[in-house]
Parts: structure tokens; C-alpha cells; sequence
């Protein structure tokens, strides 16, 4: 019986997946294929700057006649020039905008026969979508995926038509937030979505042309787009893109030109770059039976990860405010306010601390301080965590007395903890809605404000709690335990995410009306020098 037992384990650890990998070679299409460079006609579009003059940089050295595409002659020029002073190479530039199918149809007319076409152009413009104006989310559709097709749309006539010069390919560079969305990326995350589906469908139209279709989904990329973006990130966005980490277009551009060689339909740059497109493999091209055996053991583990990284990102219901008052030796000064996720690991303070420095250009020293500030307040929030918390009346008094820019907002109202109907952001932004109060940075605040009077309620709770229940084991003795009447365990971030309402309906504004006055410039500058005179 054990022998056997050990016969059917042996078969299932061994033999099983010696099998599946006999069975995967047999069937995975489709099949291996090698796209040469040298003395072939690559083009390039957004080929004036980053990963674009990158790859048109390495395909130029690998001998190949290279065409660049983008909306600035200037930069073209450039460009030009500089591939020349590298490479020897004479480069054919087009100052083409990708939006416009007429202008891009005659400049590849004018390119001549392609063999190799890169669709790298894009736009990315970083901003929640509550916030963006639908003029942007327009125009990084029409540039990211409506460019793509009208370049595609115009080289496919010759490149079908191209003879006996061997396997021809489309490259389509698309993002890491075209694998997974992420905040503050809504518009762009889906423009770069659209470009899969463009992919999947265009290789089975053109499969039997020799014509191979690649997918590059590069990490956060130093390029000067990515320069610009990063002063419009919202700040979460800032931290889960630091979590990534950010590469070189010159790396990017050498993973991306070996993967059009080996005609690779999904074209990964780097680890988490791996473990997204095994996880989002679903029903791609993959012609390495080798990956495709990968993808099918790792998928499932990888889904598990995937589905604590959703339950551990940060919502409404978890978020501990954060307040940061620093001031160093030399006499530079940093002030900020925000709330942070405290299930986040704590590496990730460091990385936001340096973040952050970098961003607002402060001295390195302020890195430190940032990060350790941050970690004692979280270690005071978790500390109260699990405790009992006195649960008797759980309608607290809020109280606002805020300066924000050149706006002054005074008022008070009644807190509901037991309501389930809005949280302290949802009141925030429907304040400011009804008041017509425009400056972003309002809400945040008043919501901050809301939630840091709540926090401290709830730590006044915990002392209460344990006050009544050192009073009860003086009468009743140690087995005393408390009853649900007296005390209950407290869960900081349960409380938090109670989605709670004012007391103070909308019709009693007439009863409890907010005082929201619009300073001058001058009442702000006397309202900043008392304050600096207080600070001393």
C-alpha cells in the first residue's frame, strides 16, 4: 500500500508536469520565429525623445534603415543628429501628428515599404477622473489608441505587400497601467487597455501575413514625458509607482528591440513586468512553450497575491491622518498634512519620504524626518488598536476653524458614528459642492480635519473604557468581563470606515449655517505673520 501511495506521488510531482510541458510544446502557436534588424526598414513614431530615440539609437547600430515620426521638427532634428554622430546612420524624420490619419498615410508613403513598426507615440497626463477634464482624457485617447490605428491602418498596404523580405512585425508600447489600473491613471490606463485588445484581434488578422504583433508594457520609464508627469501625480499615485521602480529607456529600448526579434507578443521589462503578464496572460499569443508552463502553474499563485495586494490598497474605510510640522537645524521649514493606509508595510514610509523630497526639491536631511515622524504616528494609531472602547453615545461634536490658501471655513455640526451613509471625504466634497468653494485643495482638508477629531475621540474612548472597567473589578472582582453595554473591542479601521453623516440635515443650513469667508491678500499675509509670531 505505501509503495504504491508513493508511485502515485511520484507520478504526480515528476511525471505530471513532464507531461504538461510535452503536451504545451505540441500545441502552443504560434511557432518560435526570429525578425531580423540588419538592412530592414524600421519606423519609429514619438522616435524624437525617450524609449522612441532610444530604440531608434539600437536599431540604427544593428544596421538597420531607420524612419522617426513625431509632432516636433525641432526635436527631430535633433534627434537626427544626434543617431548620426553615433551610429553613421542617415535617419528619415517626419513631423507628422498621429491624430491626423491624411498627414501619417502620406508620411509612410513617403518612408516607403516598412518592416518593422514601432507605435511608440503617447501621452500620459496623471489626475483622478473626478478631477481631469474630458478635454484630456480626449486627448490621450486620440493620441495613445486612435494615433495608433491611424499609423497601423497606414502601413499595412506595403507592409503586406513587401515580397520576400522575411517576417515583418508591429510593435505597440504600452504601459504597465495597460496590464493594471492604477490610481490617478483612469484615462491613460485605459487608452493603454485598448491597445491589448487592438493587439489580440490585429494578430489573428495578420498571422498568416507573416506579420507579428508585439506588446511592450515598460515600468515607469526616466524620459522627459515622464518628467512632466510626475509634477501633476497625485500623491498615492507617486507611491504605488515608487513601488515599481523606474528604469532607463535605454534598458527599456534593449528588452524591447530582443523582444521584436523573437516576434514575443507580450514583451515584459522587468520582474513585476513578469509577474503582470503571467497574471494577465488569459488568451494571448505565446509561442515559448517553455513561458506558456510558467504561466500556467504561476497564474493561480500569482492571483492569490494579486487578491491581498486589492484588499491591503488603501480606501476610505482604512486611512489614519497624518500631520507633519518639521523644522531642521539650518532653519528650513516643512508642513504637511494627509492621511496614510496602516496596512501598508512600513518600507513603504521610507519610499514616500524620498518621494516626496525629491518632488518638492527640500534639502535630503528632511528624509529621515519625514519617514520617522510618520512611523510614530502610525505606531500611536496601532497601538490603540484592539482595546476596548467605551460605547455609550456615539454622536461626537466636530468642529472646523480652517485656513486654506485664501478661503477661511468656520463651523460646527454633530457627527453620527452609528450612520452608514457618507464617509468624511463624501461630506468634504459635497461641502464644498454646496458652498461652491473651487479650490481643490479644500476637501482634503476638511475631511483631514474631520478625521483627526475622530481619532482622538476614539483614543479619549479607549481611556474611558479603561477607567470603567477598573472601577467595575474594584466592586465585582477579577473574573469581571465586560458586556457589550459597557465596552467593545476597538478596530481603528473599522471606525474609520464607518461611512458616517452629519447630524445636521441639509434643510437646517438656515439653523447652523457655515461661515466661509474669501480673504484678500493682505488679511492672508497679517493672518500668516500672527500665526509665525505664535509658532515662536
Amino acid at each position: 500500500m505505501a509503495d504504491s501511495n508513493f508511485a502515485y506521488l511520484w507520478f504526480l510531482l515528476i511525471l505530471s508536469p513532464i507531461a504538461l510541458l510535452i503536451f504545451l510544446y505540441f500545441i502552443v502557436r504560434p511557432r518560435p520565429v526570429k525578425i531580423a534588424i540588419k538592412n530592414r526598414h524600421v519606423f519609429i513614431t514619438g522616435g524624437s525623445s525617450g524609449i522612441g530615440l532610444a530604440l531608434a539609437h539600437r536599431a540604427a547600430s544593428e544596421g538597420a534603415r531607420v524612419s522617426i515620426l513625431a509632432r516636433s521638427l525641432d526635436k527631430l532634428k535633433e534627434a537626427k543628429e544626434s543617431i548620426s554622430l553615433a551610429t553613421g546612420v542617415d535617419v528619415a524624420i517626419f513631423a507628422v501628428d498621429v491624430r491626423e490619419y491624411d498627414a501619417v498615410r502620406m508620411a509612410v508613403e513617403e518612408a516607403g515599404p516598412i518592416d518593422v513598426l514601432v507605435v511608440n507615440q503617447g501621452v500620459f497626463i496623471p489626475q483622478e477622473l473626478e478631477k481631469q477634464d474630458l478635454d484630456e482624457v480626449k486627448f490621450m485617447v486620440d493620441v495613445n489608441l486612435i494615433g495608433s490605428f491611424n499609423m497601423i491602418k497606414a502601413a499595412l498596404p506595403s507592409m503586406k505587400d513587401r515580397g520576400n523580405r522575411g517576417p515583418a512585425s508591429i510593435a505597440l508600447m504600452s504601459s504597465q497601467a495597460g496590464q493594471v489600473g492604477i490610481y490617478g491613471y483612469t484615462a491613460y490606463s485605459a487608452s493603454k487597455f485598448g491597445l491589448r485588445g487592438l493587439a489580440e484581434a490585429l494578430q489573428q488578422e495578420l498571422i498568416s501575413q507573416d506579420i507579428h504583433v508585439s506588446l511592450i508594457f515598460p515600468p515607469d520609464t526616466d524620459t522627459p514625458g515622464m518628467a512632466e508627469e510626475v509634477k501633476r501625480r497625485p500623491q498615492l499615485t507617486s507611491v504605488i509607482a515608487a513601488a515599481s521602480g523606474a528604469m532607463g529607456a535605454n534598458e527599456v529600448a534593449k528588452k524591447a528591440l530582443d523582444g521584436i526579434k523573437c516576434g514575443s507578443f507580450i514583451i515584459h521589462c522587468n520582474l513585476e513586468g513578469l509577474l503582470l503578464s503571467i497574471a494577465t496572460a488569459g488568451l494571448s499569443p505565446q509561442r515559448s512553450f517553455l513561458m506558456a508552463f510558467v504561466e500556467v502553474f504561476a497564474a493561480g499563485l500569482i492571483r492569490v497575491a494579486a487578491l491581498c495586494f486589492q484588499w491591503n490598497c488603501p480606501t476610505a474605510q482604512n486611512l489614519v491622518p497624518i500631520r507633519l510640522d518639521i523644522e531642521l537645524d539650518d532653519g528650513h521649514k516643512f508642513k504637511d498634512t494627509f492621511t496614510w493606509n496602516p496596512s501598508d508595510p512600513d518600507s513603504e514610509i521610507v519610499v514616500f519620504a524620498k518621494r516626496t523630497v525629491k518632488d518638492l526639491k527640500l534639502p535630503p536631511a528632511f528624509v529621515t524626518h519625514i519617514a520617522s515622524s510618520i512611523q510614530s504616528q502610525l505606531a500611536e494609531f496601532r497601538s490603540f488598536e484592539g482595546q476596548d472602547m467605551y460605547a455609550g453615545e456615539k454622536i461626537v461634536p466636530i468642529k472646523l476653524d480652517l485656513r486654506v490658501n485664501n478661503i477661511l471655513i468656520k463651523d460646527q455640526f454633530l457627527w453620527d458614528m452609528n450612520n452608514f451613509e457618507s464617509d468624511p471625504e463624501e461630506f468634504a466634497k459635497t461641502f464644498c459642492k454646496d458652498l461652491g468653494i473651487q479650490d481643490p485643495e479644500v476637501a482634503p482638508a476638511i475631511a483631514f480635519s474631520i478625521r483627526e477629531q475622530l481619532y482622538e475621540t476614539a483614543i479619549q474612548s479607549v481611556a474611558s473604557a479603561r477607567e470603567s472597567r477598573i472601577s467595575k473589578k474594584g466592586r465585582r472582582g477579577t473574573d469581571h468581563t465586560p458586556t457589550r453595554v459597557s465596552g467593545v473591542a476597538l478596530d481603528l479601521v473599522k471606525l474609520f470606515g464607518h461611512k458616517s453623516s452629519v447630524v445636521r440635515k441639509r434643510k437646517e443650513w438656515d439653523i447652523y449655517e457655515p461661515i466661509v469667508d474669501l480673504l484678500s491678500n493682505e488679511e492672508v499675509d497679517a493672518l500668516e505673520a500672527r500665526e509665525e509670531r505664535n509658532a515662536r
